[in-house]
């Protein structure tokens, strides 16, 4: 089972993060030696092949879109383990994601979820991770959670050209339609699995430091959500209901299995409806 299984909605959902895996893949990364990589397979159609090939890919969003992956390793014979001796993110593990593909004789790609280093579940504490993502699932199936769409910021693409000063970086003009306001083309990268939200009925009365390139905001609130993919300050929710677009702030509370930050509680606050981000595609 993939982190993703229980969350997959399939009348709207039809990117490959949504589907269950057949590859499963464990990322050990090492203080000294290099980042260890592991997979095995689920699928016996893939166990009983033999001649496979498999490639190994980084990037920093856990998105299924290629444009944010690295190829590292090119198709080599598969061998169960690979060693990344590269520094790929500079102790942010966080932003640390690698996934595999895996090429048949028949020329056929098989993919696996993405995984983040440092993403382990020990296997006593498997089960009641499971539950717990079971059972945000059946809260949403019920109607009890707010339905959405996620848009991870991009931090590592390439500086927008159009509105940044290219020595500085400064921010010369707003409302720009290629970085969305983020400094980096592309703005942001959709992740195409239903992200489900709870909303706390009390707003916050504390400080939320929005970006200060954004127009004045709306009302702030706390919001928690499953952290598949994991969630950072800049992120914004999109509500499929009201198109209504709340960045999401500093984390107040992350519930955790083993090193896993699987429920988040953080800040929000709904951006301006003048804003740029408004123009940003959702619906494809």
């Amino acid at each position: 089972m993939s982190e993703c299984d229980d969350l997959r909605d399939n009348s709207s959902c039809s990117d490959n993060l949504c589907l269950p895996s057949q590859i499963k893949l464990t990322v050990y990364p090492q203080v000294f030696g290099g980042t260890v990589i592991r997979w095995s397979y689920t699928d016996r159609d893939l166990l009983a092949e033999s001649g496979l090939q498999v490639q190994i890919e980084f990037s920093p969003y856990a998105v299924s879109d290629n444009t944010a992956w690295t190829i590292v390793r090119a198709y080599a014979a598969d061998t169960g383990y690979w060693t990344d001796t590269a520094q790929r993110a500079f102790g942010r593990r966080n932003y640390t994601h690698y996934r595999i593909s895996v090429l048949d004789v028949a020329l056929n790609e098989v993919w696996s979820q993405p995984k983040r280093a440092d993403s382990y579940i020990p296997p006593a504490f498997d089960t009641t991770f499971r539950e717990l993502v079971r059972r945000w699932s059946g809260r949403a199936n019920r109607g009890e959670l707010r339905k959405g769409t996620l848009l991870k910021r991009r931090t590592h693409a390439t500086r927008c050209s159009v509105c940044r000063d290219r020595d500085s970086g400064v921010q010369l003009i707003s409302q720009c339609l290629t970085c969305y306001g983020t400094g980096r083309t592309g703005g942001y990268y959709k992740v195409p699995i239903c992200v489900y939200v709870e909303f706390s009925p009390m707003s916050i009365s504390h400080g939320f430091d929005a970006n200060k390139s954004y127009f004045e905001q709306g009302p702030d609130s706390q919001v928690t959500l499953l952290n598949i993919p994991q969630v950072f300050p800049g992120d914004v929710w999109v509500e499929d209901s009201t198109d209504h677009r709340w960045e999401l702030g500093n984390m107040v509370y992350a519930q955790k299995i083993g090193s896993v930050e699987c429920l988040a509680k953080c800040e929000a606050s709904r951006i301006d409806f003048t804003d740029v981000i408004y123009q940003f595609p959702v619906r494809s």
